[in-house]
């Protein structure tokens, strides 16, 4: 599937952004292949950080530091390199959560249960996860999915169950929500 390159504000992320494919197409993928849900919530993270990125002109230092330490996290993940990637969204989920920014610690929080992923520690990412799902904000849905997910890996079926009644009753018209009773089903 061809990807197309769009400009954004080049201090938010990095100077263009993978522009994702339609919800559609994704579920159709994601029936096919359930892994692609790790790729629908870096797409949700980029869009929502960039969305953002407009709007950091009206936030005070302490905001904008936790921005910068989530951005720069969120950098550092993607090239491999964990340690530093959980120090610094570590960072951030610190100081947003401080400045009230409890939407964008959400991600930083899932960023932190991404980064455990890559160090393949099964239990820490459950728990960053849990913790997003925690906070009311727009990556809530995605850190009850991701905390399915990662149950799924350790056989956890109880949890993964548990995960997916938990995003039902709170997302009962998602789109995702015939897949997940057919799931929880089986």
């Amino acid at each position: 599937m061809p990807r197309v390159k769009a400009k954004i504000l080049p201090s938010v992320i990095h100077p263009t952004v993978t522009v994702m494919p339609s919800l559609g197409e994704r579920l159709q993928r994601w029936r096919q292949e359930p892994q692609m849900l790790v790729s629908f919530g870096v797409g949700a993270l980029v869009c929502v950080l960039v969305g953002i990125g407009i709007v950091v002109f009206f936030w005070g230092p302490h905001q904008k530091k936790g921005l910068e330490e989530l951005q720069t996290g969120i950098q550092a993940m993607q090239k491999g390199e964990t340690a530093s990637a959980a120090s610094q969204l570590s960072l951030a989920e610190r100081a947003l959560a401080e400045g009230g920014e409890y939407f964008l610690a959400q991600l930083a929080r899932l960023s932190l249960g991404q980064v455990a992923e890559q160090k393949g520690d099964w239990v820490t990412a459950r728990q960053h996860y849990e913790k997003g799902a925690e906070l009311d904000g727009p990556a809530r849905a995605e850190a009850l999915l991701a905390a399915a997910r990662v149950s799924a890996l350790v056989k956890d079926d109880e949890a993964v169950t548990l995960y997916y009644k938990k995003f039902l009753e709170q997302y009962p018209d998602s789109p995702m929500g015939e897949l997940l009773r057919q799931k929880i089903e089986k």
